[in-house]
């Protein structure tokens, strides 16, 4: 059985709000829920995440392989209640309702503490667990739909048998740093100069082959902007270069996915019943994709910090798109770099 104070609050954070969501979540499951009368799921909240799994369903499923097998299981908090989905096991606290959600069990109990506070992020113990506000809204809300689209990524990420282990072996953890703690607080040296300079390229290069003419401009764009990695790399020394390629192949895809995700409903909006909200779904990923290729186009690491990184790895994603490659498969078997998958990408006939 699952106490909910169990579930790891710093250990292995993913998302662009970690570092005030561990502070979040460390308050929010200080002490264990208390059990009272509680409502079922509301019905907004019920539309907006069945939704984003059907959606998980229907287009991440056919993209990348075993997908089908990563956890869906997630912390909803909503105003007076706080609901676990998909999870077998009732977590002490929580009372199982009759009402399931496309066949995933609802454990909901009161909780005393204000959604408002929470920012969406994953944890990654027994089961990979999204933990997320309500949307607060009883229509389809394309930007909430994407940030968990964005988090179950992190899920499917974390579905692979060695992960935990392999994130350890980049040695980039502190002494007494058994939690992770380094993915988000690595002491990166994003002011300095040289760096800055280097990166400045590593972004107008990538942003060059993404928006190659055809597939000749997109191989030689590559190339140059694997020379352009290469230098960055010189000057960010072996340790902080193992972090950056592991910040943007774990937050950069799943940023990638995000956006693909959000224009394949609005390009099937009707599948999903959705005919009245297709171009809310198209405005949100078109901004984010905007604000992607803006990190890259005036590329400042003292500026976007971690942000740069996540705006890197999802343009290499979506150029290993566009290359046509498997590399999707090689994406779980050779983790933690971009790069390798890009060098190997350009290495082939074109096509292939």
């Amino acid at each position: 059985m699952l106490h909910v104070g169990e579930i790891p609050p710093i250990l292995y954070l993913m998302s662009s709000y970690t570092r005030r969501a561990a502070l979040t979540l460390a308050l929010m499951l200080s002490s264990l829920p208390f059990k009272v009368d509680a409502q079922t799921v509301s019905a907004g909240d019920r539309l907006n995440l069945g939704l984003a799994m059907k959606i998980a369903t229907e287009f991440g499923e056919q993209d990348w392989p075993q997908m089908a097998q990563a956890s869906r299981t997630t912390l909803l908090i909503a105003p007076d209640e706080q609901a676990i989905i998909c999870l077998d096991d009732a977590p002490e606290g929580f009372e199982r309702q009759s009402d399931d959600l496309l066949d995933c069990p609802i454990h909901l109990a009161k909780t005393p503490h204000n959604p408002y506070r929470i920012r969406a992020f994953t944890t990654f113990g027994r089961t990979p667990t999204v933990i997320i506000g309500s949307p607060y809204s009883a229509e389809p809300f394309a930007l909430w739909i994407g940030i968990w689209l964005h988090e179950h990524f992190h899920q499917y990420q974390m579905s692979r048998p060695d992960y935990r282990v392999e994130a350890e072996s980049l040695g980039l953890a502190e002494p007494g740093d058994s939690a992770g703690a380094w993915m988000t607080d690595y002491d990166f040296p994003f002011a300095d100069k040289s760096l800055n300079e280097a990166f400045d390229k590593v972004g107008r290069t990538a942003l060059s082959a993404l928006k190659a003419a055809d597939n000749d401009a997109l191989r030689k764009g590559v190339e140059a902007h694997i020379q352009a990695l290469n230098d960055f790399e010189a000057i960010a020394g072996p340790r902080s270069t193992r972090w950056a390629a592991f910040t943007a192949w774990q937050e950069g895809t799943a940023d990638a996915f995000q956006i693909h995700m959000l224009m394949k409903t609005a390009e099937n909006a009707q599948t999903f019943g959705l005919d009245g909200q297709k171009s809310n779904f198209l405005r949100t990923a078109k901004r984010q994709q905007a604000q992607m290729e803006s990190r890259l186009r005036s590329a400042d690491l003292a500026r976007d910090k971690v942000l740069a990184f996540y705006a890197l790895g999802a343009a290499q994603s979506q150029i290993l798109e566009r290359l046509n490659t498997d590399w999707k498969t090689r994406y779980r078997t050779e983790p933690f770099t971009l790069k390798l998958l890009l060098e190997q990408a350009i290495s082939r006939p074109s096509g292939q």
